[in-house]
């Protein structure tokens, strides 16, 4: 019986993508549309015969496979590909869905999602536009804390007429998140002014990032805090923070006798008050809803801990 071969796959693949056509599944099998028989007519093996699909669907379609496939919200019970023309984009299926047959819209498949060279030119467009953007928000930033840094820090703001910082921000001329006015200014003092960072470097990265490494970076170091802050998240920024000042994240609990404020490890696996530390005890099924220990009463601490085998006192 004649075998499928690579070069014929590859080429299939070209214009399929290493994909389920239905579902994107990048597990799949390469099936015959029309079946070659017994006798395997070689005539079948071409790329207008062959299409890439989900083990589960090629089961069902070949009769293997008795249960129904649950699928974008259907449950179907057999599958026919009416149309198929991998070189010109077409795709036709059929699902038996409640006893008839529903002919399934391109938006459902994946196939008609899947890249290819003129929506991924296109999407590299718009994706140029957005790192534009991006740059102009940073660039707007930057101008912010131009003008804002003086006027904060020498209180130009009364000059102006205005009783308060705070008062001249949200004023209606200005009208700028104070928020994000005191993160213009944090910028500008600690990278521009305090760590000489050009400013065309800052523009297009997360600003939320540069506020962070203002509180780490400066002249010797901040080429490499920069690139952290173009490389990873914002999470991974502020645990590097995190870690090079020694500090520990805080949060309150809200679920205990007398709420207080506590810090927690990365892991969320155990409590320090200042220099003694409790295992988290899971009186709530997810850590961050759990009771504290140290915040209860003597007698609520001793109960619970009894029954708790994460409670370790250190």
């Amino acid at each position: 019986m004649p075998e499928l071969n690579k070069e014929l796959i590859e080429e299939l693949l070209k214009y399929t993508g290493r994909n389920c056509v239905i579902t994107g599944s990048d597990s799949f099998e390469i099936v015959h549309i029309e079946h070659r028989g017994q006798g395997g007519d070689p005539s079948k093996n071409v790329i207008e015969n062959l299409v890439p699909m989900r083990k589960d669907f090629h089961d069902l379609w070949e009769g293997r496979r008795k249960k129904p496939i649950r699928w974008n919200g259907m449950t179907i019970k057999d599958i026919k590909i009416t149309e198929w023309q991998p070189q010109r984009g077409k795709l036709e299926v059929k699902f038996k869905v409640d006893g008839e047959w529903k002919k399934i819209d391109h938006d459902e498949l994946w196939f008609y999602k899947r890249p290819t060279p003129d929506n991924v030119g296109d999407a590299w467009k718009h994706h140029q536009v957005v790192l534009e953007a991006k740059k102009d928000i940073g660039r707007g930033i930057i101008k912010l804390g131009v003008g804002l840094t003086p006027i904060k820090r020498n209180e130009e703001w009364r000059s102006l007429g205005y009783e308060s910082w705070t008062d001249y921000i949200n004023s209606p001329e200005v009208s700028i998140p104070e928020r994000k006015a005191n993160r213009a200014v944090k910028i500008y003092e600690g990278l521009i002014e305090g760590a000489g960072a050009e400013p065309e470097r800052l523009m297009g990265i997360d600003q939320l990032k540069l506020e962070e490494i203002t509180k780490v970076a400066d002249e010797n170091n901040k080429d490499d805090w920069l690139h952290d802050a173009e490389e990873l998240s914002r999470d991974d920024i502020r645990r590097r923070v995190r870690d090079v000042k020694g500090e520990s994240e805080t949060a309150r609990c809200s679920n205990c006798v007398r709420p207080n404020e506590f810090e927690f490890d990365q892991n969320f696996d155990k409590i320090a008050f200042g220099s003694r530390v409790f295992h988290y005890c899971p009186y709530k099924p997810t850590k961050k809803q759990g009771y504290l220990i140290e915040t209860l009463d003597p007698g609520e601490q001793r109960n619970i801990a009894e029954e708790c085998e994460y409670y370790e006192e250190r």
